[in-house]
């Protein structure tokens, strides 16, 4: 269930990203997406799975950034919160910054980001 979880992530983000991007070009989303996903774009319904998205990043969030699956993959990971802070820049511009904000918290004194920042909470 967690992979499932995780891969259910991924391409919502992915999906939701190119959806919202493509209605802010006025084209439609891409084959691309189909070609990496093996996700036929043209039979979704695009508000479901932005809201299906949102739900996941929502049940997905700690309160300072978002898990990329729960219970394989509960701490912070720089790059799936780059891409996360991305999604939530088209709908929630706080939560976009918040998350960025954690990960930079934990850079390190050299100037360099660690891949993961460890949730002491898990």
């Amino acid at each position: 269930p967690a992979m499932m979880k995780l891969h259910g992530l991924c391409i919502s983000m992915a999906l939701l990203a190119q959806y919202v991007l493509s209605q802010e070009s006025g084209e439609g989303v891409t084959t691309h997406t189909q070609q990496n996903t093996g996700v036929d774009c043209n039979a979704i319904d695009a508000s479901r799975l932005a809201k299906e998205a949102k739900r996941v990043l929502d049940d997905n969030w700690t309160g300072q950034s978002t898990k990329p699956a729960p219970s394989l993959y509960p701490h912070q990971w720089s790059w799936d919160s780059a891409f996360i802070a991305m999604a939530y820049s088209h709908y929630d511009q706080e939560r976009a910054m918040t998350e960025m904000h954690s990960l930079f918290a934990g850079q390190w004194d050299n100037g360099l980001l660690p891949q993961i920042i460890y949730n002491p909470k898990v």
